[in-house]
């Protein structure tokens, strides 16, 4: 019992950290977004970044259609729409490793400027990421 409180103490620390990251970034996104002038007249949404190719990314999930990760898509939906870049969300809907290694692959053979996995097995990226 004499342990509860300090594990309390701890959470709460973590959940303000948290917080207070989360509320930082935010604040820094609104702060890079927003300028008096803008060099963005097309009108596309896109922040105000010097020109850049439209870079493609891809998300490998190990539970594509978990809700859980929802907000991860939209997420990266805004990500990609405040930058100008192309983004796929790809997987396996039931953590078959097998699947998660083809898509990784895929997006290898798609020359995709970015790839970000969730590793849910040791090993068998290994190859896929010597190979990209």
């Amino acid at each position: 019992m004499s342990g509860l409180p300090m594990k309390r103490r701890s959470l709460f620390k973590t959940a303000i950290t948290a917080t207070t990251g989360t509320a930082l970034g935010a604040t820094v996104l609104a702060a890079c977004s927003s300028s008096t002038t803008s060099s963005n007249s097309s009108g596309s949404g896109e922040g105000n970044f010097p020109s850049h190719p439209k870079w493609t990314f891809t998300f490998v999930n190990h539970v594509t259609t978990n809700p859980f990760f929802v907000p991860t898509q939209y997420g990266i939906e805004d990500a990609c729409a405040l930058l100008g870049c192309g983004y796929q969300w790809t997987g396996s809907q039931n953590s078959i490793v097998s699947e998660m290694v083809n898509a990784f692959n895929t997006a290898i053979s798609a020359k995709v400027d970015g790839i970000a996995v969730a590793l849910v097995d040791q090993n068998a990226f290994n190859a896929p990421v010597q190979s990209a």
